[in-house]
């Protein structure tokens, strides 16, 4: 009827509806740790978000630019994280010039900074030498290069690759206002807000498991004997089906020989396959 129809559409778009929130959650359940840990570290995160949107073009998700912070701010120091979005005004020109992903570019000089490396740091088409961050850091702190930190290197570094990043782009034109910005932003601004539409229901997704909980404790060891019960009998069965098997073939075989005439070999294997049988 047409009642019933309605109904079932119906049910089937809510089935619909419901499991595409729960990937929606799933999805976001790792941006929700990475969202409170940026919000920890800078302390105003709705600040610094708005700095690494403006430093990046928009043309970086929102999340990877707090996962990027994030990182900075654990390799080096919250300090060097702030530098970011100042670094992005070159990195957007090296993505374009390259057609790198201007992520990918973010993540090189977080690393390549971190973990003090020119070979990471290579990937922004710079060259940087380590003795080169030695040197600068010693001119920066007042301090002999083999009394230096790891920090004061790492800002040392950083300062090396600024200044490189400045000329190698100082002629090329700005990111800002063309198609592929715009683009960009589009794709960003999309992926933004299944983000947080994946955040605003994780609450609902987490009450709903809290209820189901309960239910699967209660079954799941009846289910368990069930589901064992049903392998134990499949395991019987095949044991069946392997030891009748060759007399199976016995009787089969009699009336191939039935067929062909012969009828001693016909009467042996019958004799044969349903003696076994009978066993």
């Amino acid at each position: 009827t047409i009642l019933t129809s309605v109904v079932a559409g119906v049910g089937t778009a809510v089935a619909g509806i419901t499991t595409g929130i729960g990937k929606l959650a799933m999805d976001a359940l790792p941006l929700e740790g990475i969202a409170d840990a940026f919000a920890g570290i800078t302390g105003n995160a709705d600040a610094a978000l708005a700095k690494l949107r403006e430093g990046s073009l928009g043309m970086v998700r929102d999340i990877d630019l707090m996962k990027s912070y994030n990182q900075a701010a654990q390799l080096v120091s919250k300090s060097f994280a702030d530098q970011l979005p100042e670094a992005m005004q070159y990195l957007s020109k090296v993505s374009a010039a390259t057609g790198e992903d201007m992520g990918y570019m973010i993540d090189s000089l977080v690393k390549g900074v971190g973990r003090l490396s020119p070979n990471i740091i290579d990937n922004l088409q710079v060259q940087v030498q380590l003795s080169d961050a030695t040197a600068r850091a010693s001119e920066m702190f007042g301090v002999e290069a083999d009394a230096l930190t790891k920090a004061q290197t790492q800002a040392g570094m950083m300062n090396v690759v600024m200044e490189k990043l400045a000329e190698n782009t100082a002629a090329m034109p700005e990111v800002a206002g063309t198609a592929a910005q715009g683009l960009g932003l589009l794709r960003t601004t999309l992926a933004n807000i299944k983000d947080q539409l994946g955040l605003a229901v994780i609450p609902a997704f987490n009450g709903l498991l809290q209820a189901i909980m309960p239910l699967v404790e209660r079954y799941a060891p009846g289910l368990i004997d069930f589901a064992t019960g049903i392998v134990g009998g499949l395991a019987q069965m095949a044991e069946g089906v392997a030891a009748v098997a060759p007399h199976l073939e016995d009787i089969v075989g009699s009336f191939v020989a039935l067929v062909t005439g012969d009828f001693p070999t016909f009467l042996e294997l019958l004799s044969n396959g349903v003696y076994g049988l009978g066993e």
